[in-house]
């Protein structure tokens, strides 16, 4: 994948994030997505740092959760996958902001 190619799909990636989580957790948590870093800060002070990876044409994931994590996009799939095996990036996000916020969210 080329970086302009890369740089489209991650910008949309943390978009899309940005407003499913603003519209889903706003009473929860604080977001903000500034050149090209998302961050999610809970009310507990726990905080989340999802950013691009250019030279690698990665999104990397800093989780007070699950650690750090990297990811690659799928074509196939049309979605982040962890580089090391397991949920895709959007999977892991929900399932660990469902818990500790008590709200559902999903990212379509």
């Amino acid at each position: 994948m080329d970086e302009s190619a890369f740089e489209t799909l991650a910008d949309r990636m943390l978009a899309d994030c940005l407003a499913r989580i603003e519209a889903t957790l706003a009473d929860s948590v604080e977001v903000d997505i500034e050149s090209g870093i998302l961050t999610i800060e809970l009310d507990d002070g726990r905080k989340y740092v999802i950013n691009k990876h250019v030279p690698n044409c990665q999104i990397w994931l800093s989780s007070p959760v699950s650690g750090a994590a990297h990811f690659a996009y799928e074509p196939l799939s049309r979605e982040w996958r962890s580089t090391r095996g397991g949920l895709h990036l959007t999977k892991r996000l929900a399932e660990e902001l469902t818990d500790l916020t008590g709200t559902d969210i999903a990212f379509d």
